[in-house]
């Protein structure tokens, strides 16, 4: 699926260009979403409404998704009343909330906006030893298993269209020391399954770096696919997705032709270069195992995760399969691959 780029028209005449709209669209949608949990919180306090579950998530990431995936920030400019009603079809709205973020349109004084304030600050986790922290792009925040919702939305915030006009394709080195498949091989000793860095980073920016690399792999993918599903555990925590595991060996389900094509995303903060080295974990070693017959088990690797300027993506054969025979050597028994993604194409 191309990315779309032309100009829009209407009856009275041609429109700004598409890719300019999208973005003036997006930068709308990202000042105004970020004002309206504490506003939809102290609603359905004051009025005893459930909170929809999609504003427990990154609803930053959701409301981009759906903008992004339904084209209609395409098509002509988005009022402040259409974007609600966009916000609303991604994440939920409360029953009978009033589509409007003007706390005196919703009836809440300042004394139910502090009382939100309040508990949400009561509900933060303290530390004694204040946690690392990652920078994706200008912003620094706090890396930490409560702070994976912020860090996704953050992290949609910087997918610009650069990035999703990468075709992916990519034509790798010829490397020695190939994986094969073997009937008696059982997955080695679990190792944590993180990408390889060259700086020191502690787990939790480590798993900060997985998720802002998925973050860009979804939207990359959904981009390039009409229909694309996350599926690794991340999207059970950040979406509440309950079907959603690490366990399947894969990060994302997307159709192709008539197949369904497995996505397991590799994320490095450093650039890429010559060589660049990943783990496998054991489901993800199994999973690529068994579909080592065919092109549906892929790669996405994300390079200079962190960076959005610097972003790129390679979709990569699965190091199994026929294709991606001789092209990936294997540094410690199943788990950890080298490959070189600058090859001449």
């Amino acid at each position: 699926m191309e990315p779309r780029t032309e100009p829009t028209t209407t009856s009275s005449g041609p429109l700004e260009p598409v890719d300019r709209l999208r973005a003036r669209n997006t930068a709308a949608l990202d000042a105004l979403v970020p004002a309206l949990p504490p506003l939809v919180t102290a609603w359905c306090r004051r009025h005893g409404v459930q909170v929809p579950a999609g504003w427990h998530g990154a609803v930053l990431l959701e409301c981009r998704s759906f903008l992004d995936g339904t084209g209609l920030g395409d098509l002509l400019p988005l009022s402040e009343g259409r974007l609600l009603d966009a916000v609303g079809r991604a994440v939920g709205w409360p029953a009978g909330m009033p589509h409007a973020a003007d706390p005196a349109a919703l009836g809440l004084t300042e004394k139910d906006l502090a009382q939100t304030a309040t508990r949400a600050r009561d509900a933060g986790v303290s530390t004694i030893v204040a946690p690392r922290t990652i920078t994706i792009g200008d912003a620094e925040v706090r890396a930490g298993s409560d702070q994976l919702s912020t860090i996704a939305d953050i992290a949609s915030k910087t997918i610009d269209e650069a990035f999703l006009a990468q075709s992916g394709r990519v034509r790798l080195d010829t490397v020695a020391g190939v994986p094969r498949p073997r009937s008696g091989d059982g997955p080695s000793a679990k190792p944590r399954i993180v990408v390889a860095q060259t700086k020191r980073t502690n787990e939790d920016q480590r798993s900060a770096i997985d998720l802002v690399g998925e973050v860009a792999a979804r939207a990359w993918l959904q981009r390039h696919y009409a229909d694309v599903r996350w599926t690794s555990g991340y999207a059970a925590v950040v979406n509440g997705d309950e079907e959603a595991s690490d366990s399947l060996g894969h990060d994302f389900e997307v159709t192709w032709r008539d197949t369904t094509r497995l996505y397991e995303v590799k994320a490095l903060s450093d650039p890429c270069a010559g060589r660049v080295e990943f783990e496998l974990g054991p489901s993800e070693v199994d999973a690529a195992r068994r579909h080592a017959r065919g092109n549906r088990y892929r790669i996405l690797l994300i390079t200079s995760a962190l960076v959005p300027e610097e972003r790129r993506v390679f979709d990569l054969p699965n190091p199994f399969s026929a294709q991606g025979r001789d092209r990936f050597r294997m540094v410690s028994r199943g788990v950890r691959y080298q490959c070189s993604p600058l090859g001449k194409g």
